[in-house]
């Protein structure tokens, strides 16, 4: 150690530039010993001895273990002043816009560093508990609404997955150069080391073959171009996390009327895309993401999660239980308001060239699944609609949501 800190003074006055030794410091990784007996000098000053330090932006500590507390305050700091006072929902930013700001900044420095530490699954989940609930927060979601809701509307990598992206990127800037002492190491490591042995290349075997990329020796042998592996990665990423948002979302009754054909990854629902951005907008689309989530509390849902026995049915009309398909398609209370909205709804539809809108606007189960999320295969003929249809479709959705929430909510309070 104190031959490599000689290089280092040789180094830096042949280059012409200072190093402070008060400003370096040592830490012991794992120590079996106490013992500190040894000394490290640099330019004639002993190197102190520390617990923990920070070396280009990456904390290190004898315990060689990721700080997560640290990494979430970041995040926090980072996402409160992005975003102000939209950080809660309510007002401020769109969600795509939220979406955007939290994948382009808040991310990457929550992350940063971590692909080259050992961490944990213990690390991970706390990340990703963070994440999900700070997601949760910004579109005004209560706790209870499923996590793969909050991350699929929005487009949003999980954390798990953005950090495999880091650790493979890093293994192919590795690879770059077979002269490197790197390029050596994942040599030697990939010759020594099973797939089940807790070792950096090993994990680079699991990852490339959960994504079904090429084997690390395929890799290590050719490496493709930057850009041929960044599309790759990427492509094999995106797929892999949208094929299990459409498997999670198939087991939720509550997720029933989401499209997911048409999740994608770094582009949030068209739900939030064709949001205006101004308050009453923004308010209608959050209004519109709880029923479509399952998670506006209606009659039904009462009796459901009740400890106690409670009637289902609807306080406004009591004709039927108050589930999505009555508040939206059949509640006489809201017959005048919903008999204007499907004339509009009626026109736009001829508008954009649909056969027979008249049998589809009238079925209670048909509507519903229009006003929710009119993209939906099986109320379009398979296909999917041009981006002007949808915007016309979500615009009148919204409103036609917020003013059936607005008459609920009114009727309630006189009940009550």
């Amino acid at each position: 150690m104190n031959l490599m800190l000689k290089t280092v003074e040789e180094f830096s006055r042949r280059h012409r530039y200072d190093i402070n030794p008060s400003k370096s410091s040592c830490i012991r990784v794992n120590p079996k010993s106490p013992d500190q007996s040894t000394n490290f000098v640099l330019e004639g000053t002993r190197i102190p001895f520390d617990t923990s330090t920070s070396h280009l932006g990456i904390h290190r500590n004898t315990k060689c273990k990721v700080n997560t507390k640290d990494k979430v305050e970041l995040g926090r700091r980072t996402a409160y002043s992005l975003m102000g006072a939209g950080f809660n929902g309510k007002n401020g930013l769109k969600q795509s816009v939220k979406s955007c700001l939290w994948s382009t900044f808040v991310v990457p420095r929550m992350l940063y560093g971590l692909e080259v530490l050992p961490y944990s699954q213990t690390d991970l989940k706390a990340l990703e508990v963070f994440q999900i609930k700070t997601l949760k927060q910004v579109q005004h979601l209560a706790d209870r609404t499923s996590n793969v809701a909050a991350l699929s509307l929005l487009g949003i990598l999980p954390i798990r997955a953005q950090l495999h992206k880091n650790t493979l990127n890093l293994y192919y800037s590795i690879i770059q150069n077979s002269e490197t002492v790197e390029y050596k190491v994942a040599e030697r490591q990939l010759a020594m080391k099973l797939p089940t042995d807790h070792s950096f290349f090993s994990n680079i075997r699991k990852l490339l073959h959960t994504y079904n990329l090429p084997t690390a020796y395929q890799l290590l042998d050719s490496p493709p171009g930057k850009e041929v592996w960044k599309a790759k990665l990427n492509s094999a990423v995106d797929q892999h996390t949208i094929a299990t948002w459409r498997e999670e979302i198939k087991e939720k009754p509550s997720l029933k009327y989401i499209n997911t054909d048409a999740l994608s990854v770094g582009k949030a629902h068209h739900l939030y895309t064709y949001v205006r951005p101004n308050k009453i907008d923004i308010l209608r689309a959050e209004t519109k993401a709880k029923l479509l989530r399952g998670t506006y509390t209606l009659q039904a849902n009462r009796a459901v999660f009740n400890q106690y026995a409670l009637n289902p049915t609807c306080t406004l009309c009591k004709t039927e239980p108050e589930c999505r398909v009555h508040f939206i398609a059949k509640c006489p209370i809201s017959d005048a308001v919903r008999d204007k909205f499907k004339a509009r709804l009626l026109e736009c539809l001829r508008l954009h060239g649909r056969q027979d809108p008249l049998e589809l606007v009238n079925n209670a189960d048909s509507f519903t699944q229009l006003i929710l999320d009119s993209t939906h295969p099986s109320v379009n003929n398979g296909h999917l609609p041009s981006e002007k249809e949808i915007e016309s479709r979500e615009l009148l959705s919204r409103e036609y949501i917020w003013c059936i929430h607005l008459l609920r909510c009114r009727e309630v309070a006189r009940g009550s």
